[in-house]
């Protein structure tokens, strides 16, 4: 394991996505507002309240990049993983995070910065030092963690918004979590390339 990771339970990774896709991703953020593609929060959390986020269902502009960031995972944190789920939200005013560790999805955690109006940082808790510290992260940069493990929050934003994609893997030892426990990529294009026929020649 990313002996970093190992001692204190996470690190940043700066560049995590080069500009070129950040800035698109943030773009799509943004657009799919306007699209009524993501949805506000949806519940009693301030949180989730003040947010917009992309549909369980996901968004094809993100859907691709927990894919594509596997192996650079991989080779970070130095361990054989596996992708579990990602999720998109834009905080808006006024929202905050709950300290809180993550669900068993989200055993190898990466939290990017598409964008934002001003900087939101997150704290996370330092297996090494048991004190909290701060991240502040710039539009590509990422914050890797242990989800399950390390508590993070974020203070209440006093900007306008801030763009985050959340990525999370498993190791070997969580099969249950691969792809969330849904379909794989793979399986998912054998469900379509089955339906060629209709799928392609509709009338």
């Amino acid at each position: 394991m990313n002996k970093k990771l190992e001692k204190h339970g996470y690190f940043i990774e700066r560049n995590f996505l080069n500009r070129n896709t950040v800035d698109l991703l943030c773009l799509y953020s943004l657009k799919s507002v306007r699209d009524e593609i993501s949805i506000p929060g949806h519940d009693d959390s301030i949180e989730h309240k003040l947010s917009w986020n992309i549909r369980d269902d996901g968004h094809a502009a993100f859907d691709s990049i927990l894919g594509i960031m596997t192996d650079k995972m991989i080779q970070l944190c130095k361990v054989e993983l596996f992708p579990s789920y990602y999720y998109q939200r834009i905080y808006l005013e006024g929202a905050d995070m709950n300290g809180h560790t993550d669900r068993p999805a989200c055993q190898y955690s990466c939290s990017v910065n598409l964008g934002q109006s001003e900087q939101y940082p997150i704290y996370i808790l330092d297996k090494h030092t048991d004190r909290y510290t701060e991240a502040l992260l710039e539009p590509g940069d990422a914050l890797v963690y242990m989800g399950c493990e390390q508590r993070h929050f974020r203070k209440i934003f006093r900007g306008d918004w801030y763009s985050q994609l959340f990525l999370h893997w498993v190791d070997e030892t969580r099969p249950e979590c691969f792809w969330d426990g849904g379909l794989s990529a793979e399986e998912l294009l054998k469900q379509y390339t089955d339906q060629w026929k209709s799928i392609l020649y509709r009338k």
